[in-house]
C-alpha cells in the first residue's frame, strides 16, 4: 500500500497499539493537529486527528473500524489488512481472549476467521 509523502520534519514517533501496531499508520503534526493515516492519501485511506498523538489514534482507529465494516472484500484496506495477517505469523494473535479489548479482537476475528477457513481449504 501507498504511503502519504510527508515531510520528515512533521513525523512524530508515536508508540502504536492494537490494530495500528500491526497495520503501522503514519503519524505527523500538521500545525497544532496530530494526524494518523494509513494509505497515500485521506480520501482513499483511513486518517484520525486530534489535539494529542493519543486522540489522532483514537479516531483514527474508529474511522478504520467503520471503514472495515462497510468495505467491500475488493476494497483496498481491507486487501491491505488480509495481507499483512497472512503474513504475520499465528503467534500475534494473543492467548488470553479476557485480555485483549474488545475492539482488537473483533478486529482480528474479522480478518483472521477468513485466514483460518483458507488454510483448512488447502489441506
Amino acid at each position: 500500500m501507498d504511503k502519504m509523502k510527508i515531510p520528515k520534519n512533521k513525523l512524530v514517533q508515536f508508540n502504536l497499539t492494537g490494530s495500528a501496531e500491526l497495520l503501522q499508520p503514519t503519524m505527523f503534526k500538521e500545525g497544532d493537529s496530530y494526524c494518523c493515516i494509513l494509505g497515500a492519501d485521506p480520501q482513499q485511506g483511513i486518517m484520525g486527528c486530534g489535539g494529542t498523538p493519543e486522540e489522532a489514534l483514537k479516531e483514527w482507529d474508529a474511522n478504520l473500524q467503520k471503514h472495515l465494516k462497510s468495505a467491500t472484500k475488493d476494497d483496498q484496506i481491507v486487501r491491505y489488512v488480509k495481507d499483512l495477517i497472512a503474513a504475520k505469523p499465528k503467534e500475534i494473535i494473543p492467548q488470553e481472549p479476557e485480555v485483549i479489548p474488545p475492539h482488537v479482537q473483533e478486529f482480528y476475528d474479522q480478518f483472521y476467521s477468513s485466514r483460518n477457513k483458507a488454510s483448512k481449504k488447502n489441506k
